[in-house]
Protein backbone atom coordinates (compact mmCIF):
# COMPACT_ATOMS: atom_id res chain seq x y z
CA UNK A 1 0.00 0.00 0.00
CA UNK A 2 2.70 2.34 0.81
CA UNK A 3 4.94 1.58 -2.34
CA UNK A 4 1.52 2.67 -4.80
CA UNK A 5 1.36 5.72 -2.23
CA UNK A 6 4.66 6.78 -3.22
CA UNK A 7 4.26 5.91 -6.80
CA UNK A 8 1.35 8.43 -6.85
CA UNK A 9 3.94 11.00 -5.13
CA UNK A 10 6.42 10.61 -7.79
CA UNK A 11 3.68 10.39 -10.78
CA UNK A 12 2.47 13.83 -9.68
CA UNK A 13 5.78 15.85 -9.48
CA UNK A 14 7.01 14.12 -12.73
CA UNK A 15 3.63 15.17 -14.69
CA UNK A 16 3.72 18.42 -12.61
CA UNK A 17 7.68 18.89 -13.71
CA UNK A 18 6.73 17.87 -17.52
CA UNK A 19 3.88 20.64 -17.14
CA UNK A 20 6.49 23.33 -15.96
CA UNK A 21 9.18 22.86 -19.02
CA UNK A 22 6.29 22.34 -21.31
CA UNK A 23 4.96 25.89 -20.27
CA UNK A 24 8.63 27.43 -19.94
CA UNK A 25 9.71 25.99 -23.43
CA UNK A 26 6.34 27.47 -24.64
CA UNK A 27 7.66 31.21 -23.55
CA UNK A 28 10.67 31.28 -25.69
CA UNK A 29 11.84 32.93 -28.88
CA UNK A 30 13.54 31.07 -31.30
CA UNK A 31 17.60 31.36 -30.77
CA UNK A 32 19.52 32.25 -33.77
CA UNK A 33 20.62 28.43 -34.12
CA UNK A 34 16.94 27.97 -34.73
CA UNK A 35 16.66 30.77 -37.35
CA UNK A 36 19.99 29.62 -38.60
CA UNK A 37 19.07 25.25 -38.96
CA UNK A 38 15.66 26.61 -40.23
CA UNK A 39 17.92 26.35 -43.43
CA UNK A 40 20.04 24.42 -45.61
CA UNK A 41 23.18 25.02 -44.08
CA UNK A 42 25.04 28.39 -45.56
CA UNK A 43 21.74 28.86 -48.08
CA UNK A 44 19.25 30.96 -47.35
CA UNK A 45 16.63 28.10 -48.82
CA UNK A 46 14.56 27.10 -45.93
CA UNK A 47 14.05 22.69 -45.52
CA UNK A 48 10.93 21.72 -46.62
CA UNK A 49 12.02 18.36 -47.23
CA UNK A 50 14.11 15.17 -46.70
CA UNK A 51 16.80 15.92 -49.69
CA UNK A 52 17.19 19.57 -48.00
CA UNK A 53 18.12 17.77 -44.75
CA UNK A 54 20.27 15.12 -46.59
CA UNK A 55 21.75 18.31 -48.48
CA UNK A 56 22.07 20.25 -45.51
CA UNK A 57 23.59 17.38 -43.12
CA UNK A 58 26.44 16.49 -46.07
CA UNK A 59 27.31 20.83 -45.54
CA UNK A 60 27.61 20.31 -42.18
CA UNK A 61 29.74 17.38 -42.08
CA UNK A 62 31.67 18.53 -44.39
CA UNK A 63 32.88 22.01 -43.14
CA UNK A 64 31.35 22.47 -39.42
CA UNK A 65 30.95 19.45 -37.20
CA UNK A 66 30.39 15.98 -36.95
CA UNK A 67 26.99 16.17 -34.84
CA UNK A 68 25.00 14.89 -37.41
CA UNK A 69 22.69 12.44 -35.78
CA UNK A 70 22.00 15.59 -33.37
CA UNK A 71 21.64 18.43 -36.07
CA UNK A 72 19.21 16.41 -38.36
CA UNK A 73 17.08 15.49 -35.69
CA UNK A 74 17.01 19.81 -34.85
CA UNK A 75 16.48 20.64 -38.69
CA UNK A 76 13.64 17.67 -38.57
CA UNK A 77 12.25 19.28 -35.42
CA UNK A 78 12.44 22.59 -37.11
CA UNK A 79 10.97 21.39 -40.22
CA UNK A 80 8.00 19.49 -39.05
CA UNK A 81 7.24 21.73 -35.99
CA UNK A 82 8.62 22.79 -32.90
CA UNK A 83 5.58 21.42 -31.05
CA UNK A 84 7.29 17.61 -31.55
CA UNK A 85 9.98 19.37 -29.10
CA UNK A 86 7.94 21.13 -26.69
CA UNK A 87 6.03 17.58 -26.31
CA UNK A 88 9.28 15.01 -26.45
CA UNK A 89 11.60 17.41 -24.05
CA UNK A 90 9.89 17.46 -21.10
CA UNK A 91 9.62 12.89 -21.38
CA UNK A 92 12.99 13.15 -22.17
CA UNK A 93 13.92 15.05 -19.46
CA UNK A 94 11.82 12.73 -16.77
CA UNK A 95 14.23 9.77 -17.98
CA UNK A 96 17.05 11.38 -17.78
CA UNK A 97 16.78 12.04 -13.97
CA UNK A 98 15.27 8.45 -13.54
CA UNK A 99 18.26 7.41 -15.35
CA UNK A 100 20.43 8.82 -13.24
CA UNK A 101 19.01 7.15 -10.04
CA UNK A 102 18.72 3.98 -11.74
CA UNK A 103 22.35 3.20 -12.83
CA UNK A 104 23.72 2.34 -8.95
CA UNK A 105 20.41 0.92 -8.08
CA UNK A 106 17.08 0.20 -9.88
CA UNK A 107 15.16 0.88 -7.11
CA UNK A 108 13.15 4.17 -7.81
CA UNK A 109 11.69 6.44 -4.95
CA UNK A 110 10.35 9.71 -4.07
CA UNK A 111 13.17 10.80 -2.30
CA UNK A 112 15.48 9.72 -5.03
CA UNK A 113 13.99 11.94 -7.71
CA UNK A 114 13.47 14.70 -5.62
CA UNK A 115 17.02 14.87 -4.48
CA UNK A 116 17.99 14.81 -8.36
CA UNK A 117 15.13 17.33 -8.99
CA UNK A 118 16.59 19.13 -6.32
CA UNK A 119 19.97 19.16 -7.08
CA UNK A 120 19.61 20.03 -10.55
CA UNK A 121 17.72 23.39 -9.85
CA UNK A 122 19.75 24.84 -7.43
CA UNK A 123 23.49 23.76 -8.28
CA UNK A 124 23.74 23.24 -12.07
CA UNK A 125 24.05 27.12 -13.89
CA UNK A 126 22.73 27.18 -17.33
CA UNK A 127 20.16 25.01 -16.66
CA UNK A 128 17.93 27.14 -19.56
CA UNK A 129 20.71 26.59 -22.52
CA UNK A 130 20.83 22.56 -21.10
CA UNK A 131 17.44 21.50 -20.49
CA UNK A 132 14.75 24.26 -22.46
CA UNK A 133 16.35 25.72 -25.47
CA UNK A 134 15.91 23.55 -28.63
CA UNK A 135 19.13 23.31 -30.10
CA UNK A 136 20.64 23.23 -26.69
CA UNK A 137 18.57 20.75 -24.91
CA UNK A 138 19.28 18.26 -28.04
CA UNK A 139 22.84 18.73 -28.18
CA UNK A 140 23.47 18.28 -24.13
CA UNK A 141 20.48 16.61 -22.21
CA UNK A 142 19.00 14.47 -24.92
CA UNK A 143 22.53 12.92 -26.00
CA UNK A 144 23.47 13.22 -21.93
CA UNK A 145 20.45 10.93 -21.82
CA UNK A 146 21.69 8.50 -24.03
CA UNK A 147 25.14 8.11 -22.39
CA UNK A 148 23.65 7.50 -19.58
CA UNK A 149 21.51 4.52 -21.15
CA UNK A 150 24.84 2.93 -22.07
CA UNK A 151 26.31 3.48 -18.84
CA UNK A 152 23.32 1.55 -17.03
CA UNK A 153 23.45 -1.43 -19.26
CA UNK A 154 27.38 -1.53 -18.77
CA UNK A 155 26.95 -1.19 -14.51
CA UNK A 156 24.31 -3.69 -14.51
CA UNK A 157 26.40 -6.05 -16.79
CA UNK A 158 30.02 -5.43 -15.09
CA UNK A 159 28.89 -4.79 -11.92
CA UNK A 160 25.88 -6.41 -11.07
CA UNK A 161 26.24 -10.07 -13.78
CA UNK A 162 23.02 -8.71 -15.39
CA UNK A 163 22.53 -10.98 -18.26
CA UNK A 164 20.33 -8.93 -21.43
CA UNK A 165 17.95 -10.37 -22.89
CA UNK A 166 17.06 -10.47 -27.11
CA UNK A 167 15.14 -7.67 -26.80
CA UNK A 168 17.43 -5.86 -24.83
CA UNK A 169 20.69 -5.89 -27.26
CA UNK A 170 19.66 -4.10 -29.80
CA UNK A 171 18.37 -1.71 -27.96
CA UNK A 172 22.27 -1.57 -25.95
CA UNK A 173 24.21 -1.34 -29.22
CA UNK A 174 21.78 1.30 -31.26
CA UNK A 175 22.50 3.71 -27.80
CA UNK A 176 26.06 2.47 -27.53
CA UNK A 177 25.97 3.62 -31.31
CA UNK A 178 24.20 6.90 -31.04
CA UNK A 179 26.13 8.16 -27.73
CA UNK A 180 29.63 7.82 -29.61
CA UNK A 181 28.13 9.72 -32.52
CA UNK A 182 26.34 12.83 -30.48
CA UNK A 183 28.69 14.92 -28.88
CA UNK A 184 31.88 15.31 -28.29
CA UNK A 185 32.23 15.82 -24.21
CA UNK A 186 29.54 12.94 -24.20
CA UNK A 187 32.05 10.49 -26.41
CA UNK A 188 35.17 11.71 -23.92
CA UNK A 189 33.11 11.29 -20.44
CA UNK A 190 31.18 7.64 -21.51
CA UNK A 191 34.26 6.32 -23.66
CA UNK A 192 36.38 6.78 -20.35
CA UNK A 193 33.89 5.33 -18.54
CA UNK A 194 33.52 2.38 -20.40
CA UNK A 195 37.48 1.71 -20.15
CA UNK A 196 37.26 2.12 -16.78
CA UNK A 197 34.38 -0.15 -15.71
CA UNK A 198 35.93 -2.57 -17.94
CA UNK A 199 39.68 -2.58 -16.54
CA UNK A 200 38.09 -2.75 -13.04
CA UNK A 201 36.03 -5.73 -13.97
CA UNK A 202 38.37 -7.47 -16.43
CA UNK A 203 39.17 -11.11 -14.47
CA UNK A 204 35.20 -11.00 -14.55
CA UNK A 205 34.65 -10.39 -18.12
CA UNK A 206 37.31 -13.11 -19.20
CA UNK A 207 35.24 -15.55 -17.61
CA UNK A 208 32.42 -14.28 -19.15
CA UNK A 209 30.52 -16.54 -21.69
CA UNK A 210 31.29 -16.10 -25.23
CA UNK A 211 27.58 -14.46 -25.85
CA UNK A 212 28.04 -11.87 -22.96
CA UNK A 213 31.52 -11.10 -24.30
CA UNK A 214 30.18 -10.61 -27.52
CA UNK A 215 27.57 -8.01 -26.74
CA UNK A 216 30.13 -5.83 -24.77
CA UNK A 217 32.65 -6.25 -27.48
CA UNK A 218 29.99 -5.42 -30.19
CA UNK A 219 29.09 -2.50 -28.37
CA UNK A 220 32.44 -1.01 -27.32
CA UNK A 221 33.19 -1.22 -30.77
CA UNK A 222 30.08 0.34 -32.27
CA UNK A 223 30.31 3.05 -29.66
CA UNK A 224 34.50 3.98 -31.22
CA UNK A 225 32.93 3.80 -34.84
CA UNK A 226 30.55 6.76 -34.18
CA UNK A 227 32.92 8.34 -31.76
CA UNK A 228 35.49 8.42 -34.66
CA UNK A 229 32.47 9.88 -37.40
CA UNK A 230 31.73 12.61 -34.15
CA UNK A 231 35.71 13.28 -33.68
CA UNK A 232 37.05 13.05 -37.31
CA UNK A 233 34.81 14.72 -39.01
CA UNK A 234 36.26 17.18 -41.67
CA UNK A 235 33.89 20.13 -40.64
CA UNK A 236 35.51 19.78 -37.07
CA UNK A 237 39.34 20.48 -38.74
CA UNK A 238 38.11 23.08 -40.92
CA UNK A 239 36.50 25.14 -37.85
CA UNK A 240 39.70 24.01 -35.60
CA UNK A 241 42.11 25.67 -38.95
CA UNK A 242 39.59 29.03 -38.15
CA UNK A 243 40.25 29.44 -34.76
CA UNK A 244 43.83 30.22 -33.09
CA UNK A 245 44.77 27.23 -30.21
CA UNK A 246 45.02 28.99 -27.06
CA UNK A 247 46.62 26.06 -24.24
CA UNK A 248 45.89 28.97 -21.74
CA UNK A 249 42.37 29.72 -22.84
CA UNK A 250 41.15 26.44 -22.80
CA UNK A 251 42.77 25.84 -19.51
CA UNK A 252 40.68 28.79 -18.15
CA UNK A 253 37.73 27.32 -19.90
CA UNK A 254 38.11 24.26 -18.13
CA UNK A 255 38.77 25.49 -14.82
CA UNK A 256 35.85 28.28 -15.23
CA UNK A 257 33.24 25.30 -15.85
CA UNK A 258 34.93 23.81 -13.07
CA UNK A 259 34.04 26.69 -10.77
CA UNK A 260 30.34 26.61 -12.38
CA UNK A 261 29.91 22.67 -10.99
CA UNK A 262 31.28 23.90 -7.39
CA UNK A 263 28.49 23.60 -5.59
CA UNK A 264 27.76 20.29 -7.22
CA UNK A 265 31.28 19.17 -6.43
CA UNK A 266 31.67 20.20 -2.72
CA UNK A 267 27.94 17.69 -2.20
CA UNK A 268 29.60 15.30 -3.82
CA UNK A 269 33.25 15.33 -1.84
CA UNK A 270 30.82 15.47 1.44
CA UNK A 271 29.08 12.64 0.77
CA UNK A 272 32.06 10.78 -0.14
CA UNK A 273 32.98 11.62 3.34
CA UNK A 274 30.21 10.66 5.23
CA UNK A 275 30.19 6.94 3.46
CA UNK A 276 33.70 6.76 4.28
CA UNK A 277 32.97 7.22 8.11
CA UNK A 278 29.83 5.36 7.82
CA UNK A 279 32.16 2.28 6.29
CA UNK A 280 32.36 -0.15 9.03
CA UNK A 281 28.52 -0.14 8.88
CA UNK A 282 28.51 -1.60 5.38
CA UNK A 283 28.76 -5.39 4.32
CA UNK A 284 32.12 -5.89 3.11
CA UNK A 285 31.05 -6.37 -0.43
CA UNK A 286 29.11 -3.30 -0.39
CA UNK A 287 32.16 -1.45 0.46
CA UNK A 288 33.86 -2.97 -2.35
CA UNK A 289 31.38 -1.99 -4.73
CA UNK A 290 31.25 1.61 -3.51
CA UNK A 291 34.81 1.60 -3.61
CA UNK A 292 35.19 0.65 -7.44
CA UNK A 293 32.27 3.08 -8.17
CA UNK A 294 33.44 5.93 -7.29
CA UNK A 295 37.21 4.68 -8.66
CA UNK A 296 35.50 5.10 -11.94
CA UNK A 297 33.51 7.71 -11.40
CA UNK A 298 36.46 10.09 -10.60
CA UNK A 299 38.84 8.99 -13.12
CA UNK A 300 35.90 9.32 -15.58
CA UNK A 301 35.64 12.71 -14.45
CA UNK A 302 39.32 14.01 -14.39
CA UNK A 303 40.03 12.00 -17.47
CA UNK A 304 37.52 12.92 -19.66
CA UNK A 305 38.65 16.52 -18.92
CA UNK A 306 41.98 16.39 -20.44
CA UNK A 307 40.85 16.52 -23.95
CA UNK A 308 39.15 20.06 -24.00
CA UNK A 309 43.03 21.16 -23.25
CA UNK A 310 43.13 20.63 -26.73
CA UNK A 311 39.91 22.09 -28.00
CA UNK A 312 39.20 25.64 -28.04
CA UNK A 313 35.48 24.97 -27.27
CA UNK A 314 33.88 24.41 -24.02
CA UNK A 315 30.76 26.84 -23.49
CA UNK A 316 29.09 26.06 -19.69
CA UNK A 317 26.34 24.29 -21.55
CA UNK A 318 28.60 21.18 -22.28
CA UNK A 319 29.37 20.37 -19.06
CA UNK A 320 26.14 18.60 -18.76
CA UNK A 321 27.76 15.17 -18.98
CA UNK A 322 30.07 15.94 -16.16
CA UNK A 323 27.63 17.34 -13.92
CA UNK A 324 25.49 13.40 -14.82
CA UNK A 325 28.45 11.78 -13.12
CA UNK A 326 28.93 13.93 -10.07
CA UNK A 327 24.84 13.12 -9.82
CA UNK A 328 25.00 9.41 -10.22
CA UNK A 329 27.74 9.46 -7.18
CA UNK A 330 25.69 11.76 -4.92
CA UNK A 331 22.73 9.66 -5.38
CA UNK A 332 24.75 6.54 -4.80
CA UNK A 333 26.02 8.02 -1.59
CA UNK A 334 22.43 9.15 -0.34
CA UNK A 335 21.36 5.91 -0.83
CA UNK A 336 23.71 4.59 1.60
CA UNK A 337 23.81 7.53 4.13
CA UNK A 338 19.82 7.23 4.51
CA UNK A 339 20.04 3.59 4.98
CA UNK A 340 23.07 3.57 7.77
CA UNK A 341 21.59 6.85 9.50
CA UNK A 342 18.20 5.21 10.14
CA UNK A 343 16.69 8.18 8.49
CA UNK A 344 14.12 6.48 7.00
CA UNK A 345 11.47 7.57 9.76
CA UNK A 346 12.94 11.28 9.26
CA UNK A 347 12.61 10.42 5.25
CA UNK A 348 8.99 12.29 4.65
CA UNK A 349 10.68 15.61 6.57
CA UNK A 350 13.50 15.27 4.13
CA UNK A 351 11.27 14.94 1.02
CA UNK A 352 9.04 18.12 1.82
CA UNK A 353 11.71 20.06 2.13
CA UNK A 354 12.95 18.83 -1.18
CA UNK A 355 9.59 19.05 -2.95
CA UNK A 356 9.06 23.02 -1.33
CA UNK A 357 12.48 23.91 -2.82
CA UNK A 358 11.73 22.20 -6.65
CA UNK A 359 7.98 24.21 -6.61
CA UNK A 360 9.86 27.65 -5.33
CA UNK A 361 12.56 27.10 -8.27
CA UNK A 362 10.01 26.30 -10.73
CA UNK A 363 7.07 28.60 -10.02
CA UNK A 364 10.03 31.80 -9.64
CA UNK A 365 10.79 30.38 -13.79
CA UNK A 366 7.27 30.12 -14.79
CA UNK A 367 5.80 32.88 -13.09
CA UNK A 368 8.23 35.20 -14.69
CA UNK A 369 7.98 33.79 -18.13
CA UNK A 370 4.24 34.11 -18.23
CA UNK A 371 4.04 37.46 -17.20
CA UNK A 372 7.16 38.51 -19.23
CA UNK A 373 8.18 36.83 -21.73
CA UNK A 374 5.04 34.94 -23.18
CA UNK A 375 3.71 38.62 -23.56
CA UNK A 376 6.51 39.72 -25.36
CA UNK A 377 6.24 36.66 -27.94
CA UNK A 378 2.77 37.19 -28.18
CA UNK A 379 3.76 41.15 -28.87
CA UNK A 380 6.33 40.62 -31.70
CA UNK A 381 5.02 37.87 -33.33
CA UNK A 382 1.85 40.25 -34.05
CA UNK A 383 4.58 42.90 -34.98
CA UNK A 384 6.01 40.63 -37.55
CA UNK A 385 2.65 39.47 -38.99
CA UNK A 386 1.76 43.03 -39.25
CA UNK A 387 4.58 44.15 -41.00
CA UNK A 388 4.56 41.06 -43.32
CA UNK A 389 1.08 42.19 -44.32
CA UNK A 390 1.91 45.55 -45.20
CA UNK A 391 5.24 44.54 -47.15
CA UNK A 392 7.98 46.05 -45.00
CA UNK A 393 11.19 45.46 -45.55
CA UNK A 394 12.99 47.48 -42.83
CA UNK A 395 11.35 46.25 -39.57
CA UNK A 396 11.28 47.68 -36.04
CA UNK A 397 10.37 45.60 -33.10
CA UNK A 398 9.26 46.73 -29.68
CA UNK A 399 12.17 46.44 -26.92
CA UNK A 400 11.94 43.41 -24.17
CA UNK A 401 11.57 46.20 -21.51
CA UNK A 402 11.47 43.73 -18.96
CA UNK A 403 14.08 41.53 -19.93
CA UNK A 404 16.24 42.55 -16.51
CA UNK A 405 13.70 40.34 -14.93
CA UNK A 406 14.42 37.56 -16.40
CA UNK A 407 18.05 38.67 -15.28
CA UNK A 408 17.20 38.87 -11.65
CA UNK A 409 16.71 34.67 -11.48
CA UNK A 410 20.50 34.38 -11.39
CA UNK A 411 22.93 31.60 -13.53
CA UNK A 412 20.64 28.82 -12.32
CA UNK A 413 17.60 29.90 -14.08
CA UNK A 414 15.69 28.45 -16.72
CA UNK A 415 15.08 31.17 -18.62
CA UNK A 416 16.97 32.72 -21.50
CA UNK A 417 16.17 36.35 -23.39
CA UNK A 418 16.35 35.62 -27.04
CA UNK A 419 14.90 39.15 -27.66
CA UNK A 420 16.58 41.29 -31.02
CA UNK A 421 18.67 44.11 -29.79
CA UNK A 422 19.08 47.51 -31.47
CA UNK A 423 21.78 46.49 -33.51
CA UNK A 424 20.85 45.39 -36.66
CA UNK A 425 24.14 43.55 -37.11
CA UNK A 426 24.10 41.39 -34.07
CA UNK A 427 23.15 37.70 -34.81
CA UNK A 428 19.96 37.39 -33.53
CA UNK A 429 18.69 40.16 -35.42
CA UNK A 430 20.28 38.94 -38.56
CA UNK A 431 19.05 35.41 -38.72
CA UNK A 432 15.52 36.76 -37.19
CA UNK A 433 15.35 39.27 -40.47
CA UNK A 434 17.06 36.06 -42.78
CA UNK A 435 14.32 33.58 -41.51
CA UNK A 436 11.22 36.19 -41.56
CA UNK A 437 12.74 37.46 -44.68
CA UNK A 438 13.23 40.93 -43.74
CA UNK A 439 15.96 43.23 -45.12
CA UNK A 440 16.80 44.00 -41.63
CA UNK A 441 14.99 44.10 -37.59
CA UNK A 442 15.85 46.50 -35.24
CA UNK A 443 14.14 47.47 -31.63
CA UNK A 444 12.37 50.42 -30.93
CA UNK A 445 15.08 52.47 -29.46
CA UNK A 446 13.15 55.37 -28.46
CA UNK A 447 10.20 53.29 -26.80
CA UNK A 448 13.16 51.71 -24.96
CA UNK A 449 14.43 55.12 -23.91
CA UNK A 450 10.96 56.44 -23.32
CA UNK A 451 10.27 53.39 -20.52
CA UNK A 452 13.49 54.38 -19.16
CA UNK A 453 12.87 57.89 -18.35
Amino acid sequence: MERVKENKFIIILLVFLAICIFLIENSYLPAPDEYNYSHIAWTDHKISGINDLITSQISLYQNWTGRIPVHTTIQTILWLGTWIYNIINPIIFIIFIILLGSIIKKEINYFKISLTLFLILFTIKAGGEKFIWLSGSINYLWTTTIMLGVMYYFYKILMKDKKLSNKEIPIFLILSFLAGWSQENVAFVLGTFIIMICLINIKKFLKYPKRDKAIIISSIIIFGIGALALIFAPGNFLRASTMQSDIKASIHHILSNLKNMGRLGIIYVISLIIIWILRNKQEQQDRKDMLKLHVILIVTFIVALIPMILINEFPPRSTLPYEAILLIGILANSSVIIENLNLKKSLIIIEIILTIGICYRLSNNIFTAQKYMVPYKEKITSEINQAKEEGKKDLVLSAFEESNKVQLLGPRSWLIDFSPTEDKDNIINQYMARFYGFDSIIINKAEESDQNK
